[in-house]
């Protein structure tokens, strides 16, 4: 994964490749009987002042709407996730999503762009 730095310098090349890799495994999925499809979707989906804010205690299903995901990746999730839906509805693909989140610890990095977090936010 290219981290934090990469998702936020590198936008077009993200949503371009996320969306043609999702949608054309989903669609062979579809078109192939697959019973069961698991989506791995992202914590960037939910608005991005509760991700910057540190005094939020939790995300929960129902802060994903009204939607101000992250632009770029955030987005991206997003709309697969919409797309998930409806191919549930239209074809009866039973479709799961994992939204992951990160978490930093003591190996995880700060520098060179390829952090799992926003760097403000730096444990001292």
């Amino acid at each position: 994964m290219g981290g934090i730095g990469y998702i936020e310098t590198h936008k077009a090349d993200i949503v371009f490749n996320n969306t043609m890799i999702n949608m054309l495994t989903l669609k062979a999925a579809q078109e192939q009987g697959v019973k069961k499809f698991l989506f791995a979707s992202s914590a960037c989906i939910y608005p991005n002042y509760l991700q910057n804010n540190e005094q939020a205690d939790t995300l929960r299903e129902e802060d994903a709407y009204p939607a101000q995901a992250e632009d770029g990746y955030g987005w991206e999730k997003l709309m697969m996730e919409r797309t998930l839906r409806h191919f549930m509805e239209d074809y009866g693909l039973n479709t799961y999503t994992a939204r992951f989140h990160n978490i930093y610890g003591p190996k995880g990095t700060y520098k060179g762009g390829r952090e799992k977090s926003r760097p403000r936010y730096a444990v001292k």
